[in-house]
């Protein structure tokens, strides 16, 4: 009976110290996450530091982004141009900088970052690769240009005077809201999907078409010039 007990104390003694153990191990690695997260954190805004900012301290106005590689872009519209990155990354396999009013995000890490960037007058988007662009709410924006190549992916919601977008390779375009005009060049494999998307004038080319036809003015310039 002694015997029991006492391996019995010994037993749960082992439990507690296991678990205690356990308990540390998870309290450090969760401290090395969070440091990483600050790390990120603390390169994104050292990154975002490094562009030219205006002279009260703010982010310039956030015109254009652009967006390269494994990344998920949300785009709010707000008055303080803002950028927040909400998982721990990679400095040495994602940036994030400003160049003049262009928001660049290039990403090649094995699972997609999430950006989240605050605009109030964006023109343009411009995704490539694997990237995938979502608006949040509605963009009202007097015109708006949206290129996407390769798989990139964009749900667009907008209320704009003219919209231009370019679908090349097999990338996906899903629009929502109104505008007067949209102008909207595209692959064979593209997708455009435009069911809620009110429009007054739509006019819609094949990029292939797009290319031959640049390829026949360069070919009749040349021919003239070389006439003359």
């Amino acid at each position: 009976m002694y015997n029991s007990e006492l391996q019995g104390e010994t037993f749960l003694k082992r439990c507690r110290l296991i678990y205690k153990t356990t308990k540390n191990l998870n309290l450090k690695l969760n401290k090395m996450k969070t440091l990483k997260s600050l790390f990120a954190s603390a390169f994104l805004a050292i990154a975002l530091c490094s562009a030219s900012f205006a002279a009260d301290g703010k982010l310039p106005a956030i015109k254009k982004i652009i967006v390269k590689g494994n990344a998920i872009v949300q785009i709010i519209q707000k008055d303080q141009e803002n950028v927040k990155i909400y998982e721990a990354y990679d400095p040495e396999k994602s940036t994030v900088v400003m160049k003049g009013n262009s928001l660049i995000i290039n990403s090649n890490e094995v699972k997609p970052i999430t950006v989240l960037v605050y605009a109030k007058d964006l023109f343009r988007i411009d995704a490539s690769d694997n990237a995938i662009v979502q608006v949040k709410g509605q963009l009202n924006v007097p015109y708006l240009q949206v290129m996407l190549h390769d798989q990139a992916k964009a749900n667009i919601n907008a209320v704009t005077k003219g919209l231009y977008t370019v679908t090349d390779d097999k990338s996906r375009l899903k629009l929502k809201g109104i505008s007067n005009e949209h102008i909207s060049l595209r692959s064979s494999f593209s997708k455009l999907k435009t069911d809620d998307f009110a429009c007054m004038r739509t006019s819609t080319s094949k990029i292939e078409n797009a290319v031959a036809e640049t390829k026949k003015n360069d070919t009749a310039d040349y021919k003239l010039a070389m006439k003359q």
